[in-house]
């Protein structure tokens, strides 16, 4: 007797959703790193060749530290992921892509999980407040 699984495939209108969501949440960290203050502590606080993921379920944006700036890569791009920054529910992927939410609240929800070192978390998490407040 073989064993099946049932794998529930996700409606292709949602995927598309949750991409142009991530990819917005992406572009807001790399406009958040053109600040002076948020460059320096890319430039100093992470090592040479950084690169990161934003997942939600099986959907992912991966940036680059690029001198004192994130950039988005692209998918032809390879470099191994330092960090994963996991958002938790469809909610939480929404107010931060609205701006209701900032990755530090999400956080202290625990509506986001990170995989890798600390420093680089709140490394990442520090660059986005700081960006936020000199966008204010």
């Amino acid at each position: 007797m073989t064993k099946t699984t049932n794998v529930k495939k996700q409606c292709p209108i949602r995927r598309f959703f949750i991409k142009r969501a991530l990819l917005k949440v992406g572009k807001g960290l790399c406009s958040a790193s053109a600040c002076d203050a948020a460059g320096d502590r890319i430039l100093y606080g992470l090592p040479g060749v950084f690169s990161f993921a934003i997942r939600f379920g099986d959907a992912s944006v991966r940036l680059i530290k690029e001198a004192n700036r994130f950039r988005i890569m692209e998918k032809s791009e390879i470099s191994d992921i330092l960090l994963c920054i996991d958002i938790g529910d469809a909610a939480a992927l929404s107010d931060l892509k609205r701006g209701k939410a900032t990755l530090q609240e999400l956080l202290a929800e625990g509506r986001m999980e990170f995989v890798g070192k600390t420093k680089y978390a709140t490394l990442v998490i520090g660059v986005a407040a700081e960006g936020a407040r000199s966008s204010r």
